[in-house]
């Protein structure tokens, strides 16, 4: 009877996902031209080929169909299978109708200066973890043009760096939550700012 017991209280948890491994990948790409950043590369399987399609492109870019992209630049994960789609890995939350945008790898010019720069996980360095891997991406050699008429400085040009590893403590299949809030958000009377860090859930179910 106690064993019988025993493997039933066993079966109430529930197994975490186990994810294929992925192979360690590290990639930088130039961008010269923000306006036109197009950035493409895939994430392969420790025993198979293409596993994840790694896609950054900008706002204003409408060459990919039936895809929204927004920002400065807008980096998604998605299975390579499917191709280029509406959809974001990266995203830290499953609730339906939020946009694939709706995520940390979304840059604006903003992000890259000063303390918005600095700021952990929403500046130059962001980290990922999901699927058994912690995808870093960095932004460096960044420069700006100068601003006019009290505008905010736009981007010159910047490099991506792309870090891919395995880790099997990261379960989700979608990102975890980065443990910051966004210091761009608004919240009904609560103030935020690059120059305070504060530590939170961003998404809350």
């Amino acid at each position: 009877m106690a064993v019988a017991i025993l493997v039933a209280a066993a079966g109430c948890f529930a197994a975490e996902p186990s994810w294929p491994t992925v192979r360690p990948l590290r990639e930088t790409f130039v961008v010269s031209d923000p306006a036109r950043a197009l950035i493409k590369t895939t994430i392969a399987g420790i025993d198979d080929g293409a596993r994840y399609l790694f896609v950054c492109r900008t706002g204003n870019d409408e060459s990919a169909p039936d895809v929204n992209y927004s920002g400065d630049l807008d980096c998604r994960l998605m299975d390579a299978a499917r191709g280029e789609a509406a959809s974001n890995f990266l995203l830290e939350t499953d609730a339906p109708n939020v946009a694939a945008w709706y995520s940390r790898g979304r840059m604006f010019a903003r992000d890259l200066i000063g303390d918005c720069a600095k700021y952990p996980e929403y500046g130059a360095v962001r980290h990922f973890s999901l699927r058994g891997m912690r995808l870093t991406m960095s932004f460096k050699s960044v420069r700006f043009v100068a601003s006019t008429g009290g505008t905010s400085p736009g981007l010159a040009s910047y490099s991506l760096e792309l870090n891919v590893e395995p880790d099997q403590r990261a379960t989700s299949a979608i990102a975890e939550s980065s443990g910051y809030l966004d210091p761009h958000v608004s919240r009904p009377g609560v103030s935020r700012s690059c120059s305070v860090i504060q530590r939170g859930t961003e998404w809350k179910e």
